[in-house]
């Protein structure tokens, strides 16, 4: 790697985390825009590799107000508030949405209406879900807001890369996914594993909101869907035939490429963290 390729794939690189870390701690209105951002701009991302590839065409109002209104939706859900209204709202676009297409007359208006839900899902719901880590509702409604948790989900995201890089690149020789993906190996994303298990212990010592034994749940939950989801992404590029998501983060690729893991790891983390109040 040259020398000013290296330096600006560490600048790109220090500023991406500084903001993930650093904008949360600006508070709860902070989070929720930060992560309204992302959404957006990866469903950006999204619906141009999709046209790219000529499998739809995508209306871009139609797709903008969407992901406000699933963003919404989800988000007032997170607080504890009454997510009727919005939610009707959203339903109601989607209908709209689909009996658009009538009118469009486009030549695969499946597709179109396909890919309009797809990239919803896909890039939208996951993200407006990070609200469930951070805002915390009692039983009598009142609302608490931390960042703990999904920092500590990027710290275990991070980890497990880092981990499954090094120890794949030492002695990795039994492939993955080899179709997909034909880098990593087992010995790697065990090794990624075992890296994010030794932040989960470190992350016990100094915040006791989870146990030892719930903080490796969260670290092995991550840890296992952050690698579906960047195998998820790999085949995605490959159907699409691109090497890089985009170019917003020079040296880093695209939105997609950075948060490929993130976007499993998100649902994946909420669900387990939802389990164990539970028990």
């Amino acid at each position: 790697m040259k020398k000013s390729n290296l330096l600006t794939r560490t600048v790109t690189g220090v500023l991406f985390v500084a903001v993930l870390i650093g904008v949360p701690f600006l508070g709860a209105d902070a989070f929720r825009v930060l992560f309204l951002i992302i959404a957006c701009l990866t469903v950006a991302e999204l619906v141009k590799l999709v046209r790219a590839s000529g499998a739809a065409k995508l209306d871009t109002l139609s797709l903008s107000l969407l992901t406000v209104a699933v963003f919404v939706t989800v988000a007032t859900m997170a607080i504890g508030l009454d997510a009727t209204i919005p939610a009707c709202v959203t339903v109601l676009l989607f209908i709209l949405v689909f009996i658009a297409q009538l009118y469009r007359k486009a030549e695969h208006p499946v597709n179109e209406l396909a890919y309009t839900v797809f990239v919803q899902a896909y890039a939208v719901v996951p993200f407006a879900m990070a609200q469930f880590l951070a805002f915390h509702v009692d039983a009598s409604g009142y609302v608490t807001y931390s960042p703990l948790l999904p920092l500590a989900m990027f710290g275990f995201i991070w980890a497990n890369d880092t981990g499954a890089f090094c120890i794949g690149s030492l002695i990795g020789k039994t492939k993955l996914f080899p179709r997909i993906s034909p880098k990593k190996s087992w010995e790697g994303a065990i090794g990624g594993v075992v890296v994010a298990l030794a932040v989960a212990y470190i992350l016990s010592i100094f915040f006791t909101q989870l146990s030892l034994v719930e903080w490796f749940g969260m670290a092995l939950t991550v840890s296992v869907f952050a690698t579906f989801g960047d195998l998820v992404e790999s085949m995605m590029k490959r159907a699409w035939g691109v090497k890089d998501s985009g170019n917003i983060l020079p040296g880093h690729g695209g939105m997609l490429d950075r948060f490929d893991s993130t976007i499993f790891a998100i649902p994946a983390t909420v669900a387990y963290i939802h389990l164990i109040t539970l028990f």
